[in-house]
């Protein structure tokens, strides 16, 4: 069980209430479903309820969170005991250097003896849909699959209280669906209390008692699931996945240049220590002002062939051929490890600088106000949500204006809107100034509005190459792990 009352945060570095006034509790067993657009407040609310906000980030804070009677605003020593938190970034919570030590490390603290801290995880990874995963060494996880062995990790403790901040962020649909179905299993059998903070609502919908949606740290929105059909819920949201707002300022190009840019000839690549081939034999050209997607589920090379392809990793075999003097935007799949400076603003003037940009403050100001981080060009980046960090990496990413730009699950903690204007960004400046655009996802809707030519990879090897539209009608494509993307009804 889990009750807030009268809940208010500010950062200290923001005079504004993060938080206003938040009120809801939910009793075991119950699974409430938290929404909202980009900056709403939803990660600041997690983090209160968890207990981590006044210490890691100071601010001021006034209310009450009982887990059942324990008040973790006053004791926050207390709420670990209770309360089991997967955050935004599933990568730094991993501690040890292989998926068992990782997920037997929490029940191993707790005291259990070790066959039973084996048994939580052998079940705990079940959940996940990722008992493949048991003995493999964490570094060589690809994003998604470190998002299930966190999930694992803490699920492995049996907390009370759950609180899962965006998990389906890496991971594609069928996976989604099937861990959806599971925590609807252990909130039924085992009374856990489960929040979900979520933009994808398709799997998350079905499984939820209760619905909140906050909107600029308020709640807007607070019912029983049952009580409101699908499109009601959406209206008070952003209009998620309707036609007309799909479509809405999207502009598509079919043609571009036969010139290759890139060249991958034969490449394979193994990661240290690794006796598996991430990447067999691939071949590909990339022609300039091509908007190529590259599809695939988790664990299938995406990562991997974007970073060859931007030059910080070296094939193992083949080869890989660029233009003289090619200039590189890279967007990595984790924004936060590429930041280097205090707020938006010294993040991307200092790029812009070091690219030689000319005017950099000029084209610093430009890209923030495109991407909509205007008013937080100040802000600290930690206190960003994970939405606009990546919007911020993006940022740094055009300000020289690169010939090619790689971006690494772009939608990734993105709301619908954030997802309609980076659409309409990307494909904007592959039409006015020919930038070559790659991008790794498994987000099938996105991929379909942005990107012309499509790759499809599995278990490292490229299974498909040709038009987007083409693959999406394909009937193997459920096959590999990929789900296609909604029609104007809303389903797939």
């Amino acid at each position: 069980m889990i009750r807030i009352e009268n809940l208010w945060y500010r950062y200290s570095s923001d005079e504004n209430w993060v938080l206003k006034n938040i009120n809801f509790s939910l009793n075991d067993g119950e699974i409430a479903l938290l929404i909202g657009p980009n900056g709403s407040g939803k990660t600041t609310l997690a983090k209160a309820a968890v207990g981590i906000l006044s210490s890691f980030y100071g601010g001021e804070i006034k209310g009450k969170i009982f887990v059942d009677s324990v008040n973790v605003l006053e004791k926050p020593e207390e709420a670990f005991k209770y309360v089991g938190y997967v955050g935004e970034d599933p990568e730094v919570q991993l501690v040890t250097l292989t998926v068992k030590d990782e997920i037997m490390f929490g029940p191993s603290n707790l005291g259990l003896p070790l066959k039973e801290a084996f048994e939580r995880a052998h079940w705990a990874l079940n959940v996940v849909g990722s008992l493949k995963l048991m003995d493999r060494v964490i570094f060589e996880l690809s994003g998604g699959e470190m998002q299930r062995v966190a999930i694992a990790s803490i699920l492995a403790l049996k907390p009370r209280v759950l609180i899962l901040d965006e998990p389906s962020a890496f991971i594609e649909a069928p996976l989604v669906r099937k861990l959806c179905g599971e925590l609807r299993k252990i909130a039924d059998k085992e009374g856990i209390t489960i929040i979900l903070i979520e933009h994808k609502l398709d799997h998350t919908l079905k499984i939820a008692d209760k619905l909140i949606i906050l909107r600029d740290g308020e709640t807007v929105f607070q019912r029983n699931i049952e009580e409101q059909s699908f499109k009601e819920i959406l209206k008070y949201q952003f209009q998620e996945h309707t036609g007309e707002h799909i479509s809405r300022g999207v502009i598509k190009r079919k043609s571009f240049s036969s010139k290759a840019i890139v060249k991958l000839q034969n490449v394979w690549y193994r990661y240290p220590r690794s006796q598996k081939y991430s990447l067999k034999n691939i071949s590909l050209n990339i022609a300039k002002g091509a908007k190529l997607g590259i599809l695939g589920p988790n664990g299938s090379g995406k990562s991997t062939l974007i970073k060859i392809i931007a030059g910080i990793l070296k094939p193992s075999k083949g080869y890989v051929t660029k233009y003289s003097n090619l200039k590189v935007g890279y967007v990595p799949q984790n924004p936060t490890l590429s930041f280097t400076r205090p707020t938006p603003y010294d993040e991307v003037y200092e790029t812009a600088k070091n690219m030689g940009v000319k005017e950099p403050k000029a084209a610093t100001w430009k890209i923030l106000k495109l991407l909509g981080l205007e008013r937080y060009s100040k802000k600290p980046v930690l206190h960003l949500s994970f939405g606009y960090r990546r919007r911020l990496s993006l940022a740094s990413a055009l300000v020289g204006k690169p010939d090619i730009v790689l971006l690494d699950e772009p939608t990734a903690y993105l709301d619908f809107e954030g997802k309609i204007v980076l659409a309409n960004i990307l494909n904007n400046i592959a039409e006015q100034l020919s930038t070559t655009l790659v991008i790794a996802s498994h987000d099938t809707w996105f991929i379909s509005e942005v990107c012309d030519e499509v790759v499809l990879l599995y278990d490292g090897e490229i299974k498909f190459v040709g038009e987007t539209s083409g693959l999406l009608k394909k009937p193997f494509l459920e096959s590999f792990g990929i789900e296609k993307p909604f029609n104007e009804e809303g389903h797939y």
